[in-house]
């Protein structure tokens, strides 16, 4: 099961439960505002053992 859930104005999380090989691959966070857009990648990779794996995302802002 994924679940995305707004933790507060500018974050999300995306959770992951009972992750198996058919959600290997790349997931992509997108953030976006009328000064830029960001982009961050995070690789999974599940092989039937129990991996906990976190990945946070910092505040981008962009002064132009």
């Amino acid at each position: 099961m994924m679940r995305l859930q707004k933790t507060g104005a500018y974050s999300s999380l995306l959770s992951i439960g009972r992750a198996d090989p058919r959600l290997n691959g790349n997931y992509t966070c997108t953030a976006s505002n009328a000064a830029a857009t960001a982009k961050h990648t995070a690789a999974l990779h599940v092989d039937g053992k129990t991996i906990y794996q976190s990945v946070y995302f910092r505040e981008i802002s962009s002064k132009l």
